[in-house]
């Protein structure tokens, strides 16, 4: 049913079930704050906030209501965002018609500005849905400049802005210079999507009964047990149920216990690919324990543990962690227990690539202590593995978390020893006449916050005589030089309309994953502990 309650599949989108309390948070506040909605893939961000669009549009306290979709060709630069924020005030915000620039080649952060500022002049407020935020956030080709400007955006009356992201505002900064912004600052209400709650399930249910298949008491409990109230995971029972019991009639528990036997496999396994390799393996190992009571709580790491909450996999009992989703605990057991075959896993190229990425997370989640940030930015670049020049894109916040690292760890008050300036100058490496004027800031003793300058200051420091200038290994610049490289390509390749070879994309991505271990073990090496762990 492509239109229904319950869509899972094809075109169209579901209408929202349940999430009262989560409508009502916001509504209580969207006149008077910002709002961040934070939550997993396939919580449902994106139908609560066409929801909360059309509630809008019948508010009178809004003079318009306009949605912007930023994982769809998300803008890779300043210039870039501008015009597309023009573009979705002139498609989808009557009311700011009046004040718009001409066209798009006059669209830019003063003047798009000034037309929340007329709107205020008028006393006229509107809401702005802003949908997945992460990649924009992510790809770090926007600048300190933009979070600035957004921040003034943010403090004119006229707007209302509600984000949807996977992660807290905060979190998707790539650069400590970013994270310096105000503007995450300005969201003071943050609503966090889980599971379906116990006060969802008359809504969730609603149109399923509405057709006369009631679920008695034992069914209504079953449903929760195999779906963990995951709306993804629900949806697509409820839809099996719909298609297995015909006509009016009571469902119980056997019935739901039959339908989930069939509910369609693919749910199941994008529900288990969204997971972390780690998170797999440590619910798998819940999993296994769940016969013996559980498995303690204190086996489990306090970040694995607070994800697993977020999303509804655990329910604690006593000390111990047990399974709630039916559906995805079986398959974790089905999946993580056989030895791997690696002629069946690598053998042709249609198996190559998407078993070379489980390869990837499962390497990436090796590296002990790495900065939790980092460890972000190269998650969500593996996952964008079958989008390759989103994942060559996202290289350049993996460039620029590392330098950050790396240059506090060597220049913790951010200044360079003159001496090591006036040597650089002496053999050459720097030069003050240079026309396109870079390197200001190292000549005057300065880490550069410019990606380009912090690369050859890094590159000054590795080639440099003198023992002791920096804790990277040659082998580490060269990897970080070869990432930085690539999240160039990947941002021109995009440009000129090239197309990234998938093979390309994972080799990269295979250099970003050895990086993060290179990193730690330079900065452990030299005794930087706080640099590289998580926070």
């Amino acid at each position: 049913m492509s239109s229904g309650a319950y869509h899972v599949f094809g075109a169209g989108r579901a209408a929202l079930l349940g999430r009262q309390r989560e409508i009502d948070q916001i509504r209580r506040r969207w006149l008077t704050q910002h709002i961040s909605v934070v939550g997993p893939k396939y919580y449902g961000k994106t139908v609560l906030l066409d929801h909360l669009a059309k509630l809008a549009a019948d508010e009178s306290e809004f003079a318009g209501v306009g949605c912007w979709d930023l994982r769809k060709n998300p803008p890779k630069d300043d210039t870039a965002f501008w015009r597309k924020l023009y573009h979705c005030l002139k498609n989808h915000i009557q009311v700011t018609h009046e004040y718009l620039p001409k066209d798009e080649a006059a669209a830019n952060a003063e003047s798009i500005l000034d037309v929340f500022r007329f709107l205020e002049a008028d006393k006229k407020r509107v809401l702005f849905l802003w949908d997945g935020v992460d990649d924009s956030f992510l790809k770090g080709g926007l600048s300190v400049n933009l979070w600035n400007q957004l921040t003034a955006l943010a403090d004119i009356k006229s707007v209302s802005l509600i984000l949807t992201s996977r992660r807290e505002l905060m979190d998707l900064f790539t650069t400590e210079l970013d994270k310096g912004s105000d503007f995450w600052r300005r969201f003071a209400q943050v609503i966090h999507l889980g599971c379906f709650q116990e006060m969802d399930v008359p809504s969730v249910i609603a149109p399923i009964a509405a057709r006369g298949r009631e679920l008695d008491a034992s069914a209504q409990k079953e449903l929760v047990n195999w779906s963990g109230g995951m709306p993804f995971l629900t949806a697509a029972l409820l839809k099996s149920i719909e298609t297995r019991v015909k006509g009016k009639c009571l469902v119980v528990k056997a019935d739901v216990d039959a339908a989930a036997e069939e509910v369609d496999q693919r749910c199941i396994e994008m529900a288990w690919r969204d997971l972390d390799p780690e998170l797999q393996n440590e619910f798998a190992e819940i999993c296994r324990k769940d016969d013996t009571g559980g498995m303690p709580r204190s086996e489990i790491g306090a970040a694995c543990l607070a994800d697993m909450s977020a999303r509804g996999l655990v329910v604690e009992n006593g000390n111990k962690l047990r399974p709630a989703v039916r559906l995805l605990s079986r398959h974790a057991l089905l999946v993580t227990n056989p030895m791997p075959n690696l002629r069946r896993l690598f053998a042709t190229g249609d198996t190559f690539t998407p078993n070379a990425q489980g390869m990837l997370e499962l390497r990436l989640a090796q590296a002990a202590s790495l900065d939790a940030n980092l460890k972000h930015h190269v998650s969500h670049m593996l996952k964008s593995l079958d989008h390759p020049s989103t994942a060559m894109e996202l290289m350049r916040g993996v460039f620029d978390r590392t330098a950050d690292l790396v240059l506090k760890a060597d220049f913790p008050e951010g200044k360079i020893p003159p001496a090591w300036v006036a040597e650089w100058e002496r053999e050459g490496s720097l030069k003050r006449n240079d026309p396109q004027q870079r390197n200001r800031e190292t000549l005057a003793c300065r880490v550069p916050n410019d990606r380009a300058n912090r690369r050859w200051l890094l590159k000054l420091l590795v080639n440099s005589g003198a023992k002791g200038r920096t804790r990277l290994r040659a082998s580490t610049f060269r990897l970080m030089d070869f990432v930085y490289e690539n999240g160039t390509y990947g941002h021109h390749a995009c440009d000129l309309g090239e197309e990234i070879p998938v093979s390309f994309a994972v080799s990269a991505c295979f250099s970003a994953v050895e990086l993060c271990h290179h990193l730690v073990e330079d900065l452990n090496k030299a005794g930087v502990t706080n640099a590289a762990s998580p926070r």
